[in-house]
């Protein structure tokens, strides 16, 4: 698999959560104006979406703190699936490489919330030391 086609997984991945990348082939024909020629493409992908989830108004830098978040994470993503690729003793990245840096940014970023019975252990503890007396 090309380096590019690794790229559009990730940025489709991000974006929509799908495998196939059908959802951003439609954006590279948004040029409406002189702004808008003169924008990079993944300016223009970024603009779609926001158009896309209804927001109308947005200073300019918003797209560009979006394409910078959005960078840091293909980068972070690519040098974690470098290093799987690396230990697997493949001679290039993969899309399982790319799937499992993925996965594992996934759990690294998000946790779950701790189970109900332990939360219900915790308010009853929280409870007793506050409402016992002291002898």
């Amino acid at each position: 698999m090309k380096f590019f086609h690794v790229i559009q997984l990730l940025i489709c991945l991000f974006f929509h959560g799908c495998s196939d990348c059908s959802g951003i082939s439609g954006i590279t024909s948004m040029a409406d104006n002189e702004e808008d020629l003169n924008m990079p493409r993944d300016a223009k992908i970024v603009q779609s979406l926001l158009k896309s989830m209804g927001v109308e108004e947005y200073e300019p830098r918003v797209i560009n703190k979006f394409l910078e978040l959005w960078y840091r994470y293909v980068v972070d993503v690519l040098t974690d699936a470098q290093v799987y690729s690396e230990h697997a003793g493949k001679p290039a990245i993969d899309v399982d490489d790319v799937k499992l840096a993925i996965q594992s940014q996934v759990n690294f970023s998000f946790s779950q919330p701790p189970p109900r019975e332990v939360i219900f252990f915790i308010f009853i503890i929280h409870c007793l030391l506050i409402f016992v007396p002291e002898r």
